[in-house]
């Protein structure tokens, strides 16, 4: 590709040069890494030790969550000792840009290495000797623990190489050294050998369901598991708090791949098959061949369905609550109503169910204490929509009601009076 044979090229010396000078690269990287990870270490122990029985439950909660923090970053940071930096981009203007299983910056937050996740990385997998973009070299760097082992590049714009970068190239195609690699019996991670096909489902927007198709042993699990990277990665606010849950057919199938995503840099992924789905029951038993195409047929959406709206029924005798809060029969019933009106999915109605409850449950209370339920406070609450404030019906207290003492809670029924132009929950529900 560059005029010299790979051999011509070792034996004069190319080779060994350029090993030399990634060997000082990943050194000062593996060292930056070393200080990252024991200066989040600190943060973590240093938060422990600063914990004193007489702080605020604020600080004591701040206290908490930088630590928690502070020892996941270390973990995703042990995580990715194994292959830490594994490509390199030579750009046309110069830039050399070093991609890794995570980000790394100097003390002035200038990068050092790059997420593959990252805009910036997306060349390394998709730039093509047709379509190069600004790359004119990719270089693939092969490591075991610390240590520099091979390094194979790809000149992507062989015309806009000068003489040095020509003679500089060195190693064969990257493609056949991980065909060649050792066999584990455990699926590893690809990160430095995905395909443009690959990165573009990886790389699909978080919104809808994604369904990849191919044949046996056309990558599409392990574009699926760095797609969770990706999406964890691109989202983390957002699916740290909801969770990541990867479902697989069998326990057999996630041993085989439950090296990858830690291998990423994610370690908090749940893995789970179907019959463990369910928190502390496991399936075991298998069903007849029969029951089994009944069970999987399309008609059993039906099925679960009606199941479902059977279960969305409102208590008979109320809710009783404790503390002398109680919501009766009815308005339970208008909440139940309310949330099947949205036409959501049922978890989304379930929490609009409770928070209606919620809603009735203050009404009732601030009635109680001869608190009229104000706009401030109904700003607060939340809604269904289209209702207007139960306030809207009542007039606001003077200025020296608003400071005189209040009364003792009555001991009958407070049953909210019926607003204006609806029904409030709240005409159900009473503080005894």
């Amino acid at each position: 590709m560059n005029g010299l044979p790979p051999t011509a090229r070792e034996s004069s010396g190319v080779l060994p040069e350029a090993l030399r000078t990634e060997q000082h690269r990943l050194t000062r990287l593996y060292d930056r890494l070393d200080t990252v990870r024991e200066r989040a270490r600190r943060t973590a122990a240093g938060a422990h030790d600063a914990a004193a029985p007489d702080g605020t439950h604020q600080a004591r909660l701040e206290r908490e969550v930088r630590a928690r923090e502070a020892t996941r970053h270390a973990a995703r940071l042990d995580a990715v000792e194994r292959g830490l930096c594994f490509g390199r981009l030579d750009e046309r203007d110069g830039t050399v840009r070093y991609i890794g299983r995570t980000g790394l910056t100097d003390d002035a937050y200038e990068p050092l290495l790059l997420d593959w996740r990252t805009p910036a990385a997306r060349p390394f997998y998709t730039a093509t000797p047709a379509a190069p973009g600004t790359v004119v070299r990719r270089r693939h760097l092969h490591t075991r623990g610390r240590t520099l082992t091979g390094l194979d590049d790809e000149a992507l714009d062989l015309a806009r190489l000068d003489d040095s970068g020509r003679r500089g190239l060195v190693g064969e195609a990257a493609l056949l050294a991980a065909l060649d690699r050792e066999r584990t019996g455990r699926m590893g991670s690809a990160v430095a050998t995905i395909q443009a096909e690959q990165d573009r489902v990886i790389r699909s927007p978080l919104r809808g369901a994604l369904v990849v198709q191919g044949g046996p042993g056309t990558g599409k699990t392990l574009a699926a598991l760095h797609r969770a990277a990706y999406l964890l990665f691109t989202h983390r606010a957002a699916l740290e708090r909801r969770g990541v849950l990867l479902i697989g057919p069998n326990p057999g199938f996630l041993r085989y791949i439950d090296e990858v995503l830690p291998a990423l840099g994610e370690t908090e992924v749940l893995l789970r098959t179907v019959g463990e789905l369910y928190p502390g029951v496991t399936a075991a038993g298998t069903d007849a061949p029969a029951t089994a195409v009944a069970k999987g047929g399309p008609w059993m959406a039906g099925v679960l369905r009606r199941a479902l709206a059977a279960h969305q029924s409102a208590p008979a005798e109320g809710l009783d609550l404790g503390e002398g809060l109680t919501v009766s029969a009815r308005a339970c019933a208008q909440a139940r109503d309310a949330a099947r009106g949205l036409r959501v999915p049922h978890n989304r109605a379930r929490a609009f169910y409770l928070r209606t409850l919620l809603d009735a449950l203050a009404i009732a209370q601030a009635l109680s204490l001869g608190r009229p339920y104000d706009e401030e406070e109904a700003h607060y609450a939340p809604r269904w929509p289209g209702a207007p404030s139960c306030a809207a019906s009542r007039p606001a207290r003077s200025p020296s009601s608003a400071t005189s003492p209040r009364p003792a809670p009555r001991r009958g029924p407070a049953v909210g009076p019926r607003c204006s132009t609806h029904t409030c929950p709240a005409a159900g529900a009473r503080n005894a």
